[in-house]
């Protein structure tokens, strides 16, 4: 069985309110209103993390974009900012340069990380 997007937001919410699931679940087993009410408040609270975290990062990306138009207007372009966000790592080496990507090395090869966004997606404890 695979388990979806939506099934591990759940998860999330139910592991950060552990202590309540195990009392509900040992004292309350028939106490359908409560158990519900939890779930809803689950669903409730990581949607609004969800969106919160959505508005950092667009945020993020805003504010990167304009670093780049200024610093290095010659090579910025939407492709550009698309390949930083698309994935914590890329292989671009010239917007080190400007301190937009922090480098790596892995095992051989030198890899570029999105420093801003992993740090703003690990605050967010996910």
């Amino acid at each position: 069985m695979k388990i979806g997007l939506k099934d591990l937001y759940h998860k999330w919410y139910m592991n950060k309110h552990e202590s309540f699931w195990w009392i509900y679940d040992s004292k309350c087993v028939n106490d359908t209103y409560n158990w519900i009410i939890y779930i809803l408040n689950g669903i409730k609270f990581t949607s609004e993390s969800t969106l919160r975290i959505m508005k950092d990062i667009k945020k993020l990306i805003e504010d990167m974009i304009n670093e780049i138009k200024i610093k290095l207007p010659k090579i910025y372009s939407k492709e550009l900012i698309d390949v930083i966000f698309y994935e914590f790592y890329t292989k671009i080496s010239y917007v080190e340069k400007a301190r937009f990507l922090v480098s790596e090395k892995i095992e051989r090869e030198k890899v570029y990380l999105n420093k801003r966004l992993f740090d703003l997606i690990e605050d967010a404890n996910f």
